[in-house]
């Protein structure tokens, strides 16, 4: 990842979802924040936090 704005949309990213995680654990609506994060992590092809991400979605 050689280019800063590429690690910055990572880590918006991995916000999303962290955000998502914490929405769940409080049963607060958090699916915007999941698809936010799914979304970003497919068009970014980082298939490793994309794994990660669907199986919060499946919880």
């Amino acid at each position: 990842m050689s280019n800063p704005w590429e690690a910055m949309r990572l880590l918006a990213a991995l916000c999303h979802l962290g955000l998502a995680r914490i929405y769940q654990q409080t049963r607060d609506a958090g699916e915007a924040h999941l698809g936010i994060a799914v979304k970003e992590f497919r068009e970014m092809a980082m298939r490793f936090w994309l794994e990660r991400t669907e199986k919060v979605l499946e919880r």
